[in-house]
């Protein structure tokens, strides 16, 4: 696995050469905490060779239906939905430190809504919306927990989102959120850090302190962001900040399909739904040789290409009739895939072998995102549906607070607190945006 980057400062070296030019000094890839790529010694994969040799395999998968590939085997429950103000949500993550707290990002309001208790009685949700949204939460595309309460979340817009004279469309990338609840108002209030390479960003993973794997869908790569230190709530200087691109070109964009992502902490592997390729690729996170810099550079932090990423192909969606991955999860070494134009979710073993599949009762057109909970069920977000979508296994294991309920089954959620102070939602994706800021 990667560790920490030690504190490193680009500068130009005062001592003048022959030419009375200075020398600028080009970071290596030791500089960033990586391997080169002609390192001796095993790099991830093979490093993973030896965990995946070790791993049991199971023959099928409960929560895909046990062998069946039915999903009427599974109890299928509406745990969020319009009323608590999903608007077309593409994806979600649990919040590790609050294991029943939800949040889900929409992309049509560009905002946040926060279920507690989820799937209980005690359920209780309120919508996040602020002015500075339509910025540092514009069009999300995907979240990712991260740490010291934390989060991230990435952008699948290339438009100005900061009014005509503001910043230019290309000017996006990811948004680090503090998710103290006291504060959050999904925009500059508690936003406590933001870099700016990645417009059109359609993934995003967590790997360690604040560093970030981005799907690139503007320059087709996946992009490393380590924000290094925060800037604080509503900060603005973005200086020590370090993004580092890898493999340009070889990945595509399907647009307005998220391409999940997730590393897996015991290999440093990082797992990417290859959406407009139609396949799943693995990424070794610690190799790479540092090149050239890249520009533009709105932040004035180190910016880099990284040349010869080793990248391999996991699943190739041709030969399992996977057409569009797009949810990706990792649950107890087991590979979740979502096919977004299918309906169908797929287990593989994490080399790549296939253990089971389903085909799920959700929205044509609307399956994106996907996630797990801390007692295994599966949570589907059904964007056409403005639903996130809980199925669990016959005799599941749970307790959540008691009894479980679907709010489908209640006439009303009056009793639920609602925060929307701008007080509209647009379930329409497409819809114009604002430009408040």
């Amino acid at each position: 696995m990667l560790s920490r980057l030690s504190v490193f400062v680009f500068a130009v070296i005062g001592a003048l050469g022959c030419s009375g030019e200075p020398e600028v000094v080009v970071p290596t890839s030791t500089d960033f905490g990586l391997e080169p790529t002609s390192a001796k010694g095993d790099g991830a994969f093979e490093q993973a060779a030896a965990y995946w040799s070790k791993m049991e395999v199971p023959d099928t998968l409960a929560v895909l239906g046990d062998g069946s590939n039915d999903a009427s085997t599974l109890t299928r429950t509406v745990v969020a939905n319009a009323n608590d103000g999903l608007a077309y949500p593409r994806d979600m993550a649990f919040n590790p430190n609050n294991p029943g707290q939800l949040w889900i990002v929409n992309t049509a309001s560009e905002s946040v809504t926060i279920v507690q208790h989820v799937g209980s009685p005690y359920r209780e949700s309120r919508d996040v919306r602020s002015e500075g949204s339509s910025h540092f939460h514009a069009r999300p595309a995907a979240i990712a927990w991260g740490a010291n309460n934390s989060f991230a979340t990435i952008h699948e817009t290339d438009e100005m989102t900061q009014g005509p004279y503001g910043s230019p469309g290309d000017f996006m990338g990811p948004t680090l959120q503090s998710a103290d609840l006291d504060t959050f108002d999904a925009g500059h209030g508690s936003h406590i850090d933001m870099l700016h390479n990645t417009p059109l960003g359609m993934g995003i993973a967590w790997q360690s302190g604040n560093i970030f794997w981005v799907f690139d869908g503007a320059h087709s790569s996946l992009t490393r962001y380590d924000f290094r230190k925060d800037h604080g709530k509503g900060g603005s200087d973005h200086r020590d900040g370090i993004v580092l691109r890898f493999a340009e070109g070889l990945v595509r964009r399907a647009p307005g399909i998220p391409s999940h992502m997730e590393v897996h902490q015991e290999t440093g592997l990082l797992y990417v739904a290859d959406t407009g390729n139609s396949r799943v690729l693995a990424l070794d996170t610690t190799r790479g040789t540092v090149g050239d810099p890249i520009f533009p550079n709105y932040d004035g932090s180190q910016q880099y290409m990284v040349k010869g990423a080793d990248v391999r192909m996991v699943v190739d969606g041709k030969d399992y009739g996977i057409e569009r991955p797009s949810g990706l999860a990792i649950h107890n070494d087991v590979l979740y895939i979502g096919d977004h134009a299918t309906n169908r979710l797929f287990g593989f073993t994490l080399h790549g072998d296939l253990i089971d599949y389903v085909q799920l009762p959700i929205s044509e057109g609307g399956m994106m995102g996907i996630e797990f909970d801390a007692y295994g069920a599966l949570y589907v977000a059904d964007a056409r549906a403005n639903e996130v979508v809980r199925f669990r296994p016959p005799n599941h294991a749970h307790d959540y607070a008691n009894r479980s309920y679907d709010i489908n089954e209640y006439e009303s959620n009056s009793r639920i607190p609602r925060y929307d102070p701008n007080g509209e939602h647009c379930n329409d994706p497409s819809h114009a945006h604002g430009d408040t800021e």
